[in-house]
Order: structure tokens, then C-alpha cells, then sequence
């Protein structure tokens, strides 16, 4: 596969995977709505060994959202970059930063009963 990039809404946080499959899931639960601001999220997940910061290391500002999840934004635009969960060792990428083209089918929902109404089958 051909190397993903992505970029936060100002473009100071770049970052960049390469030589991996992503996976990609969509969120339901209320705890991503809130931190995200969203109905849902969908997250594309590398091993964390992969993703890569290539520019704005300095202005990234992390935020431990629980035991296991920290999120890592922007501090200039607050877009969150990605979030790290330390139960599955990789790295997640919110699909809206990806500005690569990037076919990838959605492999798993995660907490479909906390669908908000309108989304619901």
C-alpha cells in the first residue's frame, strides 16, 4: 500500500504511515461523540510503531481521556490528530485528517446500540 498523510485543519501537525493496511471502525459510544464533538467517529488504526509526525511535534498537545486513551491535537486549530488506545497498541487517525486518497472499507462499529436516533438502521 501507498503511504498515508494527513494534516490537522491548519496544516502545523503533519503526520504520515507507511508500509501498513490500515483498519478502519466507526465509534458509537458517547464518550468519542463528546470528545469528538460528533454523532460518531471513525477512526483509522495502525500499529503505533507506524505513525510517523513529520512536522508540529511542538504545537501537539495530548489529553488523557482515561485510563487507556490518550488524544493528541493541535494546539494552534484543536483538531484531534489521532488518539492512542494502550489496550491494542496502535495508533488511530480521525478519517477527516486524512488528506491522502484512501479507499478503505469500515470493518467493525463499535457500540451500535449507543447509535444517536437519527442513525439508527
Amino acid at each position: 500500500m501507498s503511504a498515508v498523510e494527513g494534516n490537522c485543519f491548519c496544516q502545523s501537525v503533519k503526520y504520515r504511515v507507511e508500509d501498513v493496511e490500515p483498519v478502519a471502525s466507526v465509534c458509537h459510544c458517547g464518550f468519542c461523540r463528546r470528545l469528538h464533538g460528533s454523532d460518531y467517529t471513525t477512526f483509522v488504526s495502525v500499529p503505533s510503531e507506524k505513525f510517523r509526525i513529520m512536522e508540529g511535534q511542538e504545537v501537539l498537545t495530548s489529553y488523557k481521556a482515561s485510563d487507556h486513551v490518550t488524544t493528541h491535537f493541535c494546539s494552534r486549530c484543536g483538531t484531534t490528530v489521532c488518539r492512542v488506545d494502550s489496550r491494542y497498541a496502535n495508533s488511530s487517525m480521525l478519517r477527516g485528517t486524512i488528506t491522502s486518497p484512501l479507499e478503505i472499507e469500515i470493518k467493525k462499529q463499535w457500540f451500535k446500540d449507543n447509535k444517536v436516533p437519527s442513525l439508527a438502521e
